[in-house]
């Protein structure tokens, strides 16, 4: 892929440089190669707005974030999806948030300080009110931008299966994470956000099975298996299935290759079935690819495990991303020159340069054609008005 990205440089051929690039960093996140994925994805971005594609410079921002993301650099993700964010709205401005897959990876990064909190309630941490009702207010964001993407599908009867089963996942995870959190304070909401996350990771999965998309179904799969736990007693068929869904993902990931999906899938079941050989088997995988998303949650589970008292650091808010405040001005789209123009023609084959002047030659004559028509109707209405 790499020879490919440096054949359309070559060929100032920046809309497929910018495809190559982001495709690339795409294969080396599947695979746990972060520090490639980011390389890849920080190519991708320039060639993106050289080419001035609306769609590549909004949605290769969100896979370079994403990387970024699960490398543990999160400051620098929420930055670079709130300018893919911004971008969104000069291009389309009746969807002023991200959807689809792209919204999807903006929430999934707007959740990760009430994820591990939740765990991190779960395991017996003291979790300051302040925070507790911080991270309550961050679930709310998130599902408010859940709702309004399904909204939107809602209109669209041609809306894709993916995009609407993303959206039920992130509704799933966030009920989810607000049943952990209201367990101690408010039992009776806790049990009908449990409820509600169980039949949204149903929905969720069953998208994702008929859309077919492996990646997003281990995703799915992982929810699934928490909201089963959470809701069973032991021994239950329940709690059957919540294993099952754990080695119906496991198997997914190493079929794929998909070495941080893998490392998650031994951290669920390291935390929800307090098994030590699967955290070992996680703490491994974090280590060899860099996986430093999951460095905190690795450790709280540690802490579990080992009878020791798990300590929360103090999370910065993201309320601020998830309302869209002080967003970043989007990067300007340099208009091109005669010389440009005149550059890419050069680059182009022979075949290519007949066919675009043929096309200028067709195009030329049929506006003309069309003014003139158009012209002479103008003149007849005229003619015939009293």
């Amino acid at each position: 892929m790499q020879a490919a990205v440096e054949m359309y440089v070559a060929q100032q051929d920046w809309r497929e440089a910018a495809s190559a690039a982001n495709n690339l960093s795409e294969l080396q996140q599947t695979l746990g190669a972060l520090t490639a994925a980011i390389a890849a994805g920080e190519e991708a971005i320039p060639y993106a707005d050289a080419s001035g594609d609306a769609f590549q410079r909004m949605a290769f921002r969100t896979t370079l974030a994403e990387a970024r993301q699960q490398a543990g650099e999160t400051a620098a993700a929420l930055s670079g999806l709130a300018e893919a964010e911004a971008l969104q709205v000069q291009d389309q401005p009746e969807y002023p948030r991200l959807y689809s897959l792209q919204g999807f990876g903006y929430c999934d990064a707007l959740l990760q300080s009430a994820e591990r909190t939740a765990w991190a309630v779960g395991a017996g941490a003291a979790v300051e009110e302040v925070q507790r009702l911080e991270r309550l207010a961050e679930l709310q964001a998130v599902e408010a931008r859940a709702a309004q993407a399904l909204a939107w599908m809602s209109a669209d009867p041609n809306a894709p299966l993916l995009t609407i089963a993303f959206d039920h996942l992130t509704q799933a995870r966030v009920s989810l994470y607000r049943s952990r959190l209201l367990a101690a304070s408010d039992p009776q909401a806790a049990a009908a956000a449990l409820q509600a996350a169980t039949h949204a990771a149903g929905q969720a999965v069953d998208g994702l099975r008929k859309a077919g998309h492996d990646e997003m179904i281990v995703r799915g799969l992982l929810t699934r298996a928490c909201v089963l736990k959470f809701s069973a007693d032991p021994g239950s068929e329940a709690e059957k299935a919540a294993r099952a869904a754990l080695d119906a993902a496991q198997r997914i990931a190493e079929r794929g290759g998909m070495k941080l999906f893998l490392a998650d899938v031994h951290l669920h079941r390291a935390r929800l079935f307090d098994d030590r050989t699967a955290l070992d088997a996680a703490r491994q995988l974090i280590d060899a690819t860099g996986y430093e998303r999951r460095r905190g949650e690795l450790d709280d589970a540690q802490c579990r495990l080992d009878g020791r008292a798990v300590v929360l650091p103090e999370f910065e808010s993201v309320l601020a991303q998830a309302r869209g405040e002080n967003l970043p001005e989007p990067p300007a789209v340099k208009s091109p020159s005669f010389q440009d123009i005149r550059q890419q023609f050069k680059q182009l084959t022979w075949s290519r340069r007949i066919l675009a002047v043929t096309a200028v030659l067709v195009a030329v004559p049929l506006m003309l054609v069309w003014q003139i028509f158009y012209l002479l109707i103008k003149l007849l209405r005229k003619t015939r008005s009293p």
